[in-house]
């Protein structure tokens, strides 16, 4: 593994636990839409998790088709570019569902290492 990917993969998984960190006391999207600052945090996190997954080397993505790399690059472009007409639901399906299994995947990629 390119030592680019190994950080860019450990940036990635520090990003999803601050992300399950600054949600740790939220249970419902009423309570997330409503605490500006841990919405703030979050998608903030969310943004990192896309650079750092757009400076993968192509052979580690090429490599890893488990992950929708290119749905993790077009989320971040729609928080980046769509900040103020986000559907909350969205954003919380995404933590509710997808971030746990990317984060599984990612830890499998760096301890293949």
């Amino acid at each position: 593994m390119l030592e680019k990917d190994k950080f860019n993969l450990q940036d990635c998984l520090s990003s999803i636990e601050r992300i399950e960190t600054y949600l740790a006391n939220i249970n419902s999207l009423p309570e997330f839409e409503n605490n500006h600052l841990v919405y703030d945090a979050v998608l903030m996190n969310f943004m990192v998790i896309a650079e750092c997954c757009e400076r993968m080397s192509d052979e580690l993505k090429e490599h890893h088709t488990e992950i929708e790399w290119r749905n993790i690059k077009s989320f971040r472009n729609f928080i980046a570019h769509d900040y103020f007409g986000l559907d909350l639901s969205e954003i919380w399906s995404v933590v509710q569902i997808h971030l746990p299994q990317l984060k599984i995947d990612l830890e499998t990629i760096l301890n293949e290492e």
